[in-house]
């Protein structure tokens, strides 16, 4: 959804050799600049950030294959785990730009009083919903990520095991046991839930899902990695309607300032 709503609010017409258009009306007002430059650099970042989550939740499959498959697990989730800092700092990048275009929306004043500052106001915060969300995605790679390294740089046999116990450590002396590969199942961060969208007179448009159903994985389905690809998902059906509605909102005034 947010796709079609970047298109609508950035997308500029190509160029054609000819014959040569006549640009006719130029809308250049404060808001029309706001929704162009703020709100549609905001829904690239989003957009972004939505490719990000599915890249790492990819990552995390297959880490719970490799978990099962692999005859070193060890050394080959070590290698998964390091494809996973592209992700989180992509996320770290567009979410500071995000912060930064909604927060500098000057257009609107603290008490929104015109038509325009309070539509201005209501995209700012609706998109700020969807960018809430995709924070709880980065604290699960990032939690995940950094436990994981912490653990083992300090050669504890069960790297994950920060994460899922606090307090308890594994052995230090990082043989190669069999609960080198066996972490206990993660304790994944709460998830808060979303609140409920208005309701609105016309259909909501259908979101198209994002690699959010859950995957039958067998054996590599008790892993700790699955779990952390189902938060994710979870965080993903809660952040759906946020999107849907942001761009309900954002396309009413598409039209005016093109």
């Amino acid at each position: 959804m947010l796709g079609v709503l970047l298109l609508a609010v950035v997308a500029q017409p190509q160029p054609s050799p000819t014959p040569l258009k006549t640009i006719s009306h130029i809308h250049a007002s404060p808001f029309c600049t706001a929704l162009r430059e703020n709100i549609g650099h905001t829904v690239k970042g989003l957009i972004e950030n939505d490719v990000a989550v599915d890249s790492g939740k990819s990552i995390f499959l297959e880490m719970a294959q490799d978990r099962v498959h692999r005859w070193n697990a060890k050394m080959v989730i070590d290698a998964d785990m390091q494809r996973m800092a592209p992700v989180i700092t992509k996320m770290v990048d567009n979410l500071a730009a995000v912060d930064s275009a909604l927060n500098d929306l000057r257009a609107i004043p603290n008490q929104p009083k015109t038509d325009d500052e309070r539509r201005l106001a209501q995209m700012r915060d609706d998109l700020r919903a969807v960018a809430d969300r995709q924070r709880e995605a980065l604290n699960v790679f990032s939690g995940a990520y950094y436990s994981y390294e912490s653990n083992r740089l300090q050669q504890k046999s069960n790297p994950l095991a920060g994460a899922v116990e606090p307090g308890k450590s594994g052995s230090a002396n990082g043989g190669g046991s069999d609960a080198d590969t066996a972490p206990p199942p993660l304790v994944t961060p709460p998830i808060k839930s979303a609140p409920a969208p208005a309701q609105s007179a016309s259909p909501a448009p259908s979101a198209t899902p994002r690699s959010c159903s859950l995957v039958d994985l067998g054996l590599a389905g008790y892993t700790p990695y699955t779990g952390l690809f189902n938060s994710l998902t979870t965080i993903q059906l809660h952040e759906q309607p946020l999107e849907s509605r942001a761009a309900r909102t954002i396309l009413q005034y598409t039209d005016e300032c093109k």
